[in-house]
């Protein structure tokens, strides 16, 4: 789109500023490299690599890949993937500039690699190292780039196309090449001709060669050919330097040189220009190219007019954008372009044309568009479309029972955080014009459009504002928006290592000064579309027809939708953070004997070792596995595996596991509906991991100690682990605990919260809960699916976990559900609806040790 194609840095002038499409996607055979693959893949982590600068040098373009031996040609100061082309936005500097004006170079060609860093090993794929301009590329069907300064339209807006190919010869062909070179060059120095006579002699054989390929006869024919117009030429005074106008001196051998058949000539000079130049009708044949030169002008002339005569007539475009599309497409018309290609061009220039206008229009009614980036929003200071409608829905919402009861937050937008402002304004960018349709409906008479039951909007909108004004335990992991990300996310993150440094920073005089280990690096994170399905009443679609519309029944279904999401995700984070924290030195235990626990009256069993980690298959957007298991659980029923159950009930009949408590090692059996089943096996094993990075605490209150005595250690157990996580090698300052309520009132039965005696560091608020711990804000996770159970309290550094929006959650349009009944499928006048949400929830696997856990559990029940 214009507003991410040709934004150029405000510090280069566009003349000398051109955006290129550098390299494609292409799998092909080379006789120097081999079979060359480039993918999309290969092309986002260049991107990714190149933005990131891991190498620390510049990308600069050369002649011919030579390295910068004839001068630096210009700067790549950024690039990007459109789809299955690797773009870039080159600055040109005057040899790059020569070299497509005065050398006819204009394609493009990439060097790169896989690199590993050479200082810390670390490998990071492949990195764009150069970019070649030369004449005749390895990768074919391509358009060559227009020189600096040019910007044209690709197949979705405004973009320059610059394209890539090989100039280099094949290995078989440059060793031909050389010997004809050579034998040349001996054959002129026999007739005595000054060294810059043969330079252009052979200059002007080394391209005819280029068009014979390897048929050495006529090469050697192109080579007679040059014989007596060398003798010629030294008869002439070639002896000295001179400059050759080889047209002219064909005339003389002609004239009064040796003979020479046209044939020969044509071969020379090449094609019917040469044959007509040579054979005595050089005035006719400069006649011919003077009236094709006119014909092509007149065609491009007329072309251009139709094009230019076309925008005029059509309705609804400025005169701006009429000059700003005529400066952008008209280049792109030439004297050949056919008319059926001219005319799509005039379509493309029309579409675009419309869609600037109805931007302009857009903006001025209060929001701009995703062309401008500006995520819906107007000047600054102002309020955005999407927050106008959903501060006139407030106003309906504030007055039901819902928000009385506390189930509807309402929060005031100019009070969010950035990162709800963003995930809003990302989808405000998405919905503008139906929000700004709904807003006048509510504004005007109350009332919205609702078609078969589907969500307003602005209801939709609504949605997310409660889900991100839930959980107050959110503040303390990373919350990013990143709309542009597709199947996969880098995650930013810092490793610290001060053991390098000398003691006290001092370094005396001469000598080398020791580094801080402190590395920004970057992990990556894949992309999942995490989705709910709800039923809608009947009570909602009815009201949301009529005129009078019930606002406590939408105020039920928004806070319905809210809670099912906000379940889900506080869930998935979570225990994301216990997995990871579980992970980190994670001890493994092989052929454990399980045979005993599983004699047919029990569908339960215990590992030895606890916590269990629980297994992690990173998968992509379709559900395919990327990589393999980690922490993987492996159960062997008499030499037979046993899989885990998946939860769809779609398995195969038999017998699965599943892990029913990570915090004390159950395992539970279950068949392929998920109902529990009593194994009886004489050989059963299982292998899995548990945590090391965990101190247990046994619940279970000695007979001579008093409970709230008892409990104080749990306050010392998790102080332990606060200092823990201060003093291992990463200097973690512990800023959180989360923990369930149950175990959170647990800890407030410790002696440390009797008012008598509370300790600087440990609160209840108003209500008794528990409000801090050891210092830290206390969090509580009360969702359903998450693995804390009553047992676990998980402590560590704010911002360990990432979570990234691709796309905000969003209800899709609801559907009739039907059943099968009798071999037939009939309705039952339910409808159900489903939202999606794209994000990512990740703990960069090297700083899995800033976070820690106490389990917290009776010995006696295990």
């Amino acid at each position: 789109m214009l507003g991410g194609a040709v934004q150029l840095r405000g510090d280069v002038g566009a003349g000398h500023v051109s955006i290129e499409q550098i390299a494609r996607v292409i799998s092909a055979s080379s006789s120097r490299y081999g079979r060359v693959e480039l993918t999309r893949d290969d092309f986002d982590r260049m991107v990714a690599n190149f933005e990131r600068g891991v190498t620390g040098d510049p990308v600069y373009l050369n002649r011919m890949h030579d390295d910068m031996a004839a001068g630096v040609g210009g700067e790549f100061r950024r690039i990007w993937r459109d789809g299955d082309r690797l773009m870039g936005e080159l600055e040109w500097r005057e040899p790059g500039i020569r070299w497509f004006r005065d050398d006819g170079f204009k394609f493009f060609s990439i060097e790169f690699n896989d690199h590993t860093d050479k200082e810390t090993g670390e490998a990071y794929g492949p990195v764009l190292y150069g970019v070649a301009l030369l004449p005749r590329p390895f990768i074919k069907r391509m358009v060559p780039t227009n020189g600096p300064g040019r910007l044209h339209l690709s197949d979705d807006g405004l973009t320059a196309w610059a394209i890539a190919d090989d100039l280099e010869l094949s290995d078989q062909e440059q060793p031909a090449m050389n010997e004809f070179l050579k034998k040349l060059k001996a054959a002129l120095a026999a007739h005595k001709l000054h060294e810059s006579v043969v330079q252009q002699l052979t200059d002007a054989a080394s391209e005819t060669f280029k068009t014979l390929g390897e048929d050495k006869a006529k090469i050697d024919a192109v080579i007679g050919i040059f014989d007596p117009m060398a003798k010629a030429l030294g008869a002439a005074g070639g002896d000295k330097p001179m400059t050759v106008n080889l047209g002219d001196f064909a005339k003389q051998v002609q004239i009064g040189g040796p003979e020479v058949s046209d044939e020969q000539i044509a071969k020379f000079l090449g094609g019917e220009a040469g044959a007509k130049f040579l054979s005595g009708h050089f005035e006719r044949w400069q006649a011919d190219q003077h009236k094709a030169a006119q014909a092509a002008k007149t065609s491009l002339d007329a072309k251009r007019k139709l094009f230019t005569d076309e925008l005029a007539a059509h309705k609804g475009l400025t005169e701006n954008t009429r000059t700003l599309l005529g400066e952008q497409f008209a280049e792109l018309i030439v004297a050949d372009t056919p008319d059926a290609q001219v005319q799509t061009i005039i379509d493309k220039a029309k579409a675009l044309g419309d869609t600037i206008e109805r931007e302009r229009q857009l903006s001025q009614i209060g929001f701009n568009s995703a062309m401008t980036g500006q995520m819906g929003r107007v000047e600054p200071g102002s309020t955005s479309i999407g927050e106008q409608a959903g501060g006139l829905l407030r106003e309906k919402l504030l007055l039901t029972d819902e928000y009385d009861r506390g189930r509807l937050f309402c929060p005031e937008e100019s009070k969010l955080n950035n990162f709800a402002k963003k995930v809003l304004g990302a989808f405000d960018a998405m919905h503008a014009h139906k929000l700004d349709a709904e807003r006048k409906m509510l504004a005007a008479d109350g009332s919205v459009n609702v078609a078969d039951g589907d969500f307003p909007v602005v209801a939709k909108r609504q949605v997310i504002l409660e889900l991100l004004a839930s959980n107050a335990w959110k503040s303390i992991i990373s919350m990013r928006v990143d709309t542009s990300a597709q199947a996969t996310v880098q995650i930013p993150y810092e490793q610290r290592n001060t053991s390098t440094i000398a003691p006290g920073a001092v370094t005396y005089e001469g000598q080398p000064i020791r580094p801080a280990g402190v590395k920004q690096l970057m992990d990556q994170a894949y992309v999942l579309p995490r989705k709910i399905a709800m039923q809608l009443s009947r009570e909602i679609i009815h009201f949301s027809r009529v005129s009078q519309i019930n606002w406590d029944a939408w105020a039920r279904n928004i806070a319905s939708n809210a809670r099912l999401m906000n379940d889900v995700m506080a869930a998935a984070m979570a225990n994301e953070m216990l997995r990871s924290a579980d992970a980190y030195n994670a001890a493994t235990v092989s052929g454990e004997s399980i045979a005993a626990q599983l004699d047919g009256s029990t569908s339960t069993i215990k590992t030895v070792q606890f916590p269990v980690v629980r297994p992690y298959t990173a998968r992509d957007l379709q559900g395919t596995a990327i990589g393999s298991t980690q922490n993987p659980i492996t159960i062997d029923f008499n030499g037979t595996p046993v899989t885990e159950y998946d939860g769809t009930g779609e398995q195969a009949a038999g017998t699965y596991f599943r892990v029913a408590d990570v915090n004390l090692g159950y395992i539970q059996f279950v068949d392929e509906t998920g109902a529990a089943v009593t194994p009886n096996e004489a050989t059963a094993t299982i292998d899995y991991s548990y945590s090391t990075n965990v101190v247990k605490f046994d619940l279970d209150i000695p007979n001579d100690v008093d409970a709230d005595q008892h409990y104080n250690g749990l306050l010392n157990t998790v102080g332990r682990r606060k200092a823990y996580l201060r003093n291992n090698p990463n200097f973690v300052r512990a800023a959180f605990t989360l923990s369930s309520p149950v175990l959170n009132q647990t800890v407030t039965e410790a002696r440390g919260y009797n008012a008598d005696v509370r300790k600087e560091g440990e609160g209840l608020n108003a209500e008794g809960d528990l409000q801090r711990l050891q210092g830290l804000p206390s969090f509580g996770i009360d969702t359903p699916g998450n693995d804390f159970g009553d047992n676990r309290i998980l402590l560590g550094e704010a911002g360990t976990l990432d979570y990234t929006v691709n796309k905000p959650f969003s209800t899709e349009p609801p559907f009739e559900v039907m059943r099968e009944v009798n071999g037939e499928i009939r309705p039952t006048g339910e409808w159900q609806a489903y939202g999606i949400e794209f994000s990512s929830i990740h703990v960069p696997a090297p700083i899995r040790n800033r976070l820690t856990s106490v389990l917290a559990y009776s010995a006696s029940s295990r």
